[in-house]
């Protein structure tokens, strides 16, 4: 009996260990996800500079050079330079632009898997109290569209938390319209998403 006692306590403790690694490791991937992001806009900044200073120098260049010529044919003399000079500058450009799109690219994915980890604790958290998010997309006819969001018919702890329109986000508060194709965010218990589901859908005719 003991030995099965120590066995269980050994379990318990290691079962514990595994956890409390599991949330160490998740915390430092998090912490250095952030480090990178931070070092990514860092570098983002700095290339950013650079393709200024270089058109700078190229304005700087060109007035230099229009500023001392003397007549049309002294200005053409060093076309060839002056070409080779606006290629290279236009060259660099798309060398840090290419860069910055690149960085642009990482820094998106990596903030993504930051909301997606930040969406999964909301998400557990919500599941544990029996509650949820819910996304639903308001159909032409139904009967919220042109209804402001105080005055949806929505259950009691049931509220609106996001309204997404074509490509904005908008502003929830009580004066907000809603129009056909508005995507709404809803959040609440699972039994009150389920019965306000009917508000923004179109209500079906009954057969003859």
């Amino acid at each position: 009996m003991t030995s099965d006692f120590f066995q269980r306590i050994r379990k318990e403790l290691s079962i514990d260990l595994d956890t409390v690694r599991e949330i160490v490791l998740g915390l430092s991937e998090r912490v250095n996800r952030k480090v990178q992001i931070v070092k990514l806009h860092w570098r983002a900044a700095s290339l950013s500079e650079q393709q200024d200073t270089v058109l700078q120098e190229l304005g700087g260049y060109l007035a230099t050079f229009f500023a001392h010529t003397d007549g049309l044919s002294a200005r053409f003399s060093d076309r060839e330079g002056t070409a080779a000079r606006i290629e290279d500058t236009a060259s660099r450009v798309r060398m840090l632009k290419k860069e910055l799109a690149q960085i642009g690219a990482l820094v998106r994915e990596l903030e993504t898997d930051t909301l997606r980890e930040d969406l999964l604790k909301i998400q557990q958290d919500l599941t544990l109290r029996a509650a949820a998010f819910e996304r639903f997309s308001v159909a032409q006819g139904s009967p919220v569209v042109g209804l402001p969001v105080s005055q949806l018919a929505l259950p009691p702890a049931t509220r609106v938390v996001a309204i997404l329109r074509g490509p904005s986000f908008l502003a929830v508060n009580q004066q907000a319209v809603l129009h056909a194709g508005d995507i709404v965010i809803l959040v609440g218990p699972r039994a009150e998403l389920k019965a306000a589901v009917s508000q923004f859908v179109v209500p079906q005719r009954a057969s003859a």
